[in-house]
């Protein structure tokens, strides 16, 4: 093997091995349910969807999501737990029990959700969604601190 060779081959090592090092994209399993309420409206000029807001508290975690929508989208989502990371996993539709008119503006769905229970500390958290029947791809993500819910006298 020549000096050009070898040179390649530790190189496609190194990607090799650091792709299997990075991040998984895929959601994980939810262990919980997140409630959440949903808003249908026009988009604003400009606007970029998916978007994605995090925010910490005392004892929270507050996720934003904005995303395509239909005249009646619904939202259903769950939460992932780890040591310094939470996970949101939403999977989004339309609304079968509701009859929408041929709409021919674009919509988007503003949903909130708000993690509680969560130790003070420094989260990963990240938002995975899946559109109707697809499975979910990571949107958004960001880091929050949670400050502890003390009462001081």
């Amino acid at each position: 093997m020549n000096y050009s060779s070898s040179v390649r081959l530790l190189i496609a090592v190194g990607l090799l091995s650091q792709a299997s090092c990075s991040d998984p994209l895929t959601a994980p399993a939810t262990s919980e349910i997140l409630p959440v309420s949903v808003q249908t409206r026009l988009p604003v000029a400009g606007e970029i969807v998916p978007s994605v807001r995090v925010s910490g508290g005392m004892g929270y975690v507050s996720v934003s999501v904005t995303t395509t929508g239909t005249c009646a989208t619904m939202v259903s989502a769950g939460v992932s737990r780890r040591s310094d990371e939470l996970a949101v996993v939403a999977h989004v539709g339309p609304n079968p029990a509701v009859l929408c008119a041929a709409v021919l503006q674009f919509l988007v769905a503003d949903y909130q959700g708000t993690i509680t229970a969560v130790a003070p500390g420094n989260y990963r958290v990240r938002v995975f969604e899946a559109l109707a029947d697809n499975a979910p791809k990571l949107i958004g993500s960001g880091t929050v601190s949670v400050t502890s819910a003390g009462v001081t006298f």
